[in-house]
């Protein structure tokens, strides 16, 4: 007798926006989005993609912030997903369209990128369009992978908020430290979000996210990166509460150590800076079988390339804190145990493929990724945050490596 799948996979997992209330400005946004989508143009599209083939468009759909999506299946079988852009709910600068298709533009060709040059499970894309145009918004026509998030599945299964199932932790995030040694292994001669100029060109352009860039040096992002976060985040403010000033003050001490150091002039490996349950499809086995929403996907220098997951549970406290809770211990616990992952992870790279180490597991608190976190967190845009930063940087910049390990209660090999 066959064993009952433990959790819902795939477009059964589908709500339509129900999770929002009836009064919720996103699901009013969603209702307006659904409404001016052209199901005739869609499915026009889609078939002229397969040479007429007659296809059908699933009622029941998918969405989060940024993306709307349905499902199309064809006569014979083949199922794909459009995944189709959402304007912003809500534009500061006049800039913010122009913002919001540079992100879909990297992000496509991320997932071109990636999948001709890495192991990584990515779904073919056969189709996009950028612009406005007959089914009402920017798409991207692409493989349907029969798998739903760790995120959705944990939710699910567990219903304890961020946590994996409790049958599976170790399994996932040693798949997703593989990828994560995967991505670093790729290098760029700058700093920057990927794009391209022809059919095989890529290269590093303008960063998503700030519109900065692309940087030759680490010195030449740390420097101008802060103030370009800054004014992106608060309405063309560039030093919000003094921390962008701090911030290059603390790492430029820390980069004067290290003048020595090639790697601050690159080559540059890649982070998904956004990495974490949200993004990764799985089966029922909880194997990874996709990568997707690959949007903060960028070249960066090889100290930043150590970032915790997000939404994982292994947020940790500030570098200066004295009174640590026993939840913060568990998400401490969390993270060193994911550190040593990519830390076996890299090695394992080395021994199959050879090549240079990028990763190790005390990377991940090294002073210049912890010093940096500060502008990771710096997008959270609360002010209490922004404080407790101000307090702990100027304390890192009175400490060496290995006081900052210690801090951690990192044991080294």
């Amino acid at each position: 007798m066959a064993q009952t799948p433990e959790y819902t996979l795939g477009s059964a997992q589908w709500t339509g926006g129900a999770a929002y209330g009836e009064n919720d400005e996103y699901r009013n946004r969603i209702a307006n989005f659904h409404s001016n989508i052209s199901e005739s143009a869609l499915l026009s599209r889609a078939s002229q993609l397969r040479e007429g083939m007659q296809c059908s468009l699933s009622t029941e759909f998918s969405v989060g912030t940024f993306n709307y999506v349905r499902k199309i299946t064809f006569a014979d079988g083949i199922q794909w997903i459009v995944r189709l852009r959402m304007p912003d709910i809500e534009r500061k600068k006049d800039t913010a369209a122009s913002d919001n298709l540079y992100r879909l533009q990297s992000e496509i060709h991320t997932m071109e990128f990636l999948r001709a040059n890495t192991d990584i499970p990515i779904p073919k894309i056969h189709d996009y369009s950028f612009a406005q145009n007959d089914l009402g918004a920017p798409y991207i026509f692409m493989d349907y992978i029969h798998g739903s998030s760790a995120e959705e599945v944990s939710q699910e299964m567990a219903r304890i908020g961020e946590d994996i199932p409790e049958k599976y932790p170790e399994k996932f995030w040693r798949q997703v430290a593989a990828i994560v040694v995967e991505l670093a292994a790729v290098r760029f001669p700058m700093i920057g979000s990927i794009t391209k100029q022809d059919q095989d060109n890529f290269f590093p352009g303008k960063l998503v996210v700030t519109q900065s860039g692309p940087y030759s040096t680490a010195e030449e992002f740390y420097n101008d990166y802060p103030n370009e976060l800054s004014s992106s985040l608060f309405a063309h403010d560039n030093d919000y509460m003094g921390l962008p000033s701090l911030f290059r003050k603390v790492m430029n001490g820390i980069l004067s150590e290290k003048k020595a150091s090639l790697e601050h002039s690159g080559p540059f490996g890649l982070v998904n800076l956004d990495i974490g349950p949200h993004n990764f499809l799985v089966d029922h086995d909880f194997n990874i079988i996709a990568m997707i929403d690959l949007d903060s996907v960028v070249a960066y220098p090889n100290a930043l390339l150590h970032q915790f997951p997000m939404f994982s549970e292994m947020e940790d406290v500030f570098p200066d804190e004295s009174n640590i809770k026993p939840y913060v211990k568990a998400r401490r616990e969390r993270a060193r145990r994911f550190a040593e992952f990519v830390g076996e992870a890299q090695t394992k790279r080395l021994q199959e493929k050879g090549g240079e180490r990028v990763l190790t597991t005390e990377g991940y608190y090294s002073r210049e990724v912890v010093a940096f976190r500060a502008m990771t967190q710096f997008q959270t845009k609360q002010d209490w945050v922004i404080e407790k930063w101000k307090q702990a940087l100027p304390f890192m910049a009175e400490k060496d490596d290995n006081e900052i390990l210690q801090f951690y209660r990192l044991e080294l090999p």
